[in-house]
This record gives structure tokens, C-alpha cells and sequence, in this order.
């Protein structure tokens, strides 16, 4: 019993995304799925995960004062 329970606890998953996700994030994602939907021609799901994936690098980067090109 306790087996199952300690397993239960180290395999419960855990949320990627950030419960309350900055400002900064939401308007670089707002404006990266606008502009990938208008631009690029892309679904729904394929922006949002690029979006998803830019914004959290650029997010990422400037908390550590990183340049990205």
C-alpha cells in the first residue's frame, strides 16, 4: 500500500505552463499567433505551440539578460 502511494506521488504530472504567465508573455504570444495565423498560414494548434515555444525562450532569455537574435 505504501508502495503504491509513494509511486503515485513521484509519477503525478506536473503543469509546463505557467499557472499565472507574466504580461510580457501574454501580449509576445497574442501577437505571435495574429501574426502566424495571418503570415504564415497556420493552425490554430502549430501557433500556438510555436508561440508557445518563442515566448518562453524570449521570456527565458531576458530574465538571464540573454540576447536572442
Amino acid at each position: 500500500m505504501i508502495c503504491i502511494i509513494i509511486v503515485g506521488v513521484i509519477l503525478q504530472p506536473s503543469d509546463a505552463a505557467p499557472k499565472n504567465p507574466s504580461e510580457k508573455y501574454k501580449a509576445c504570444f497574442n501577437n505571435c499567433v495574429a501574426d502566424c495565423k495571418k503570415f504564415e498560414g497556420g493552425g490554430e494548434t502549430f501557433c500556438e505551440m510555436k508561440c508557445d515555444s518563442d515566448c518562453t525562450a524570449k521570456e527565458e532569455a531576458d530574465d538571464l539578460n540573454i540576447k536572442l537574435p
